[in-house]
């Protein structure tokens, strides 16, 4: 680890470009992070009393572990989100302390690149030095309103170390975003410098071409530059574990929407079941054949009342085979049969039952008997057609959809009115506001 009193020459930095990385650098010392020290118009390392210094700070940070136990079973996404951040607070000193050489390269890398544009005619090259205020102190104010918000339900420890990691971290990737932001202006500026030496060069003479090699050298500059930065840039990756954190403390805390997702769709797959049950009793009684329709198997029982026991035997066989197509003829035509009983002169009516089966069936001369018909008739029974009505009438009695609280229809579109009903309010909200 370098020391910090050493002032070399080529380290002498530009007044632009330290009013650019003044905000950050004095951030970073004011929390012990920096990585570099700019006095007197020098860019030098950090002295090794100012890292030890740090690393005093990071282990009492570190110590802070032991108050956030008590989170374990209770809240385990903001325990994990909350140890965290001493972690990633002592990687990133580490990396402050290791990287302090070539913290201060790059910055004078950057310095050299400037030069070298300037002697090659660029010019217009911006800093940005008030857009990194801006940005340093809204992010001041962002982290020091939410420790202020928390600091009644956390720890005071893990809440300063949370808010001094959280800060650094956002230093850091402002500070990465500024040196690719200005690398890609310089290599923009470069390749004005280039266009403007091709039409300078085809109206000169020969000795003009010595600029060709110091624009030559500016790219060089400018790829090793983002070399090191990329080298400096490895610790800005943490800045996404609070993130994953962050994303699963969302999604436990969007849990009960998930779950009404979740019922929501159950409760419209039922629905699309009772819409199906009903289409299925509607078919049934719109179909043409219900009317005329016999059951497959029918069971019918015909009880014959007997004087005599000698009555309860057949006679003949002929007797047997007629009394079967006799019962056939009654279950195919059950109200047939009764009016053929009460009319015993239309003998030529096709419906008629054999005059033997129904003077056996009047005279009751035979016993109990279960016959089992098939039909061949199509269509559907009238107790299927019976059984669609009183189904129809029991989910128009009985069935209704699901309600919370009786404001909202549980279904498959209540999460989005949900979020239409909760947009509406954010648009109105900022109506007022702007008004």
């Amino acid at each position: 680890m370098p020391g910090g009193n050493e002032c070399l020459l080529n380290n002498a930095i530009s007044e632009d470009l330290q009013k650019a990385l003044r905000p950050f650098n004095l951030v970073t010392e004011l929390l012990l992070m920096s990585k570099f020290r700019i006095k007197d118009n020098f860019i030098t390392p950090c002295s090794r009393k100012y890292y030890i210094l740090s690393l005093g700070i990071l282990v009492v940070f570190l110590y802070s572990y032991k108050d956030i136990i008590y989170w374990i079973p209770y809240r385990r996404c903001s325990m994990i989100a909350y140890t965290l951040y001493p972690v990633i607070y002592a990687i990133l000193t580490a990396n402050a302390v290791y990287h302090s050489m070539s913290a201060v390269e790059l910055v004078t890398n950057m310095q050299k690149i400037n030069k070298k544009l300037r002697a090659t005619g660029a010019s217009n090259l911006l800093h940005h030095s008030r857009k990194n205020w801006c940005y340093i102190v809204c992010i001041l104010l962002a982290h020091g309103l939410e420790a202020l918000l928390v600091i009644a339900e956390f720890n005071i420890l893990s809440a300063y170390t949370k808010f001094l990691s959280s800060v650094i971290l956002d230093l850091e990737m402002l500070y990465a975003t500024f040196v690719i932001d200005f690398l890609s202006s310089r290599m923009n500026a470069w390749v004005m410098v280039l266009m403007n030496s091709n039409a300078r060069l085809a109206d000169t003479d020969s000795n003009e071409c010595t600029i060709m090699p110091l624009i030559f050298g500016t790219m060089k500059d400018i790829f090793r530059t983002f070399r090191i930065h990329k080298t400096l840039c490895q610790c800005v990756v943490l800045h996404l574990y609070p993130s994953v954190s962050s994303i699963i403390i969302l999604i436990v805390n969007l849990s009960p929407l998930i779950y009404l997702i979740m019922l929501s769709t159950t409760c419209e797959r039922f629905d699309c079941g009772v819409g199906r049950v009903k289409k299925a009793c509607v078919d049934t009684l719109d179909d043409p054949n219900c009317t005329k329709v016999l059951p497959n198997v029918a069971t019918y029982n015909v009880r014959a009342k007997h004087k005599n026991s000698s009555e309860n035997n057949y006679s003949t066989s002929e007797e047997v085979a007629s009394y079967d197509r006799c019962i056939a003829h009654v279950i195919a035509s059950p109200q047939h049969f009764s009016r053929a009983a009460s009319m015993p002169e239309c003998d030529r009516s096709p419906w008629r039952p054999p005059a033997v089966c129904r003077s056996k069936l009047l005279a009751g001369t035979f016993k109990r008997r279960r016959v089992h018909a098939l039909c061949k008739a199509p269509g559907v029974g009238l107790s299927t057609r019976r059984l669609s009505k009183n189904v129809l009438r029991l989910c128009g009695t009985h069935y209704s959809k699901m309600r919370a609280c009786g404001l909202f229809t549980v279904d498959a579109a209540l999460p989005l009115r949900l979020l239409r009903l909760l947009t509406t309010y954010c648009i109105v909200l900022l109506q007022f506001e702007l008004l």
